[in-house]
């Protein structure tokens, strides 16, 4: 029996590639969700990470982890164009406010990193705080929308 007349067992052809693409489009959609929440756990793990060295800075009122840190959040990467419009269109009609928080981050890390300069503690403090307080905002409304108390 030649190989041009065997079939697929169980199904014919025309059965095994609706299979086919429906796994192909299956994993596809998993990519895709994947790479959106890659994009978004990217940016976050950027800001776990400079908060840490503002933290760290902080402590050992070391002023140049501190602008470091800051610098981190204010100069971070932009997702690609592709990311974000995925990021977007999972946040829906929260999008809008995740760009405006994302400036005001962005201008309050300006504002640590300029405060650490001038070894301004108390303008440092409060900048720090400010900061932290949109990052719990945003976190507390996303989990509001998602029912996630995680």
């Amino acid at each position: 029996m030649n190989a041009s007349n065997q079939s697929l067992p169980l199904f014919g052809w025309r059965r095994w590639k609706r299979v086919l693409i429906g796994i192909s489009l299956t994993l596809l959609t998993s990519s895709v969700a994947t790479a959106e929440a890659g994009a978004m756990n990217d940016v976050m793990r950027i800001l776990e990470q400079s908060m840490s060295m503002i933290d760290k800075g902080i402590a050992k009122l070391d002023y140049s982890i501190v602008v470091a840190g800051a610098k981190q959040i204010e100069e971070r990467p932009m997702p690609s164009w592709i990311d974000r419009a995925k990021i977007f269109a999972d946040l829906g009609s929260e999008a809008p406010a995740f760009k405006e928080a994302d400036k005001e981050m962005r201008r309050l890390a300006r504002k640590i990193a300029e405060s650490a300069e001038r070894h301004d503690l108390e303008a440092l403090r409060q900048a720090v705080s400010q900061l932290r307080h949109k990052c719990i905002t945003c976190h507390k409304k996303q989990t509001q929308s998602t029912g996630d108390n995680k």
